[in-house]
Formats: C-alpha cells, sequence, structure tokens
C-alpha cells in the first residue's frame, strides 16, 4: 500500500511519522520540496541582458505566474514579475541571475 504525503512545508520531525509508516509496510512518497522565488524586472532605463520572451524561454516549466507589477508595489519592485519554482536552490539564483543580469 501506498501513502502519499503531500506538504509545501514537510516539517523537520514529520520523518518519525514517515518512519513509522514505513515499519507497518507502507510505501511513502513525498513530494519534493520547492524552492519559490518571486523575479521582478524594472523597465525604465535598464536594458537586460535577455529580452522577456527569452527569460521566459528560459524559465520555462518553472514558471508559475507571470504579469504587470500591482501598481501600488511598481515604485518599489519594478514593472514585471515573475514567480518560479525550483527543486534546487542553486537553480533559482540561476533564475534570478538571468532575469537582474544587465546588458553590456
Amino acid at each position: 500500500m501506498n501513502f502519499v504525503f503531500i506538504s509545501p512545508q514537510f516539517p523537520p520531525h514529520f520523518y518519525l511519522f514517515v518512519q513509522a509508516l514505513r515499519e507497518q509496510g507502507f510505501r511513502v512518497l513525498l513530494e519534493p520540496h520547492f524552492h519559490a522565488g518571486h523575479i521582478t524586472r524594472r523597465h525604465h532605463h535598464r536594458h537586460y541582458q535577455l529580452s522577456r520572451e527569452q527569460l521566459l524561454e528560459r524559465l520555462g516549466g518553472n514558471l508559475l505566474l507571470h504579469g504587470p507589477t500591482p501598481p501600488a508595489y511598481r515604485g518599489n519592485l519594478g514593472d514585471e514579475m515573475f514567480l518560479v519554482r525550483y527543486t534546487k536552490l542553486a537553480d533559482l539564483h540561476q533564475a534570478i541571475s538571468w532575469a537582474h543580469t544587465q546588458a553590456r
């Protein structure tokens, strides 16, 4: 029998619960943990290395949401937002770098 435990925030002490299920003969499947990031870009006087289309292509299936930043937040955050998730933190950092690298 399988037991699927799906949680966006898997508490570290829950391994005891998983261990108890496994001892009872269950096969426990864990949903992978994701690192999420909210990336924004400013367009006024900014020239990015990747165009919007190139960035969207690189983000691919890791992109959950894309659109204009709500007007109340544009002054601080930028004009355009991207919500992404990755299983590896290093990949999230790479995506942020893709979004913010300026053209030379």
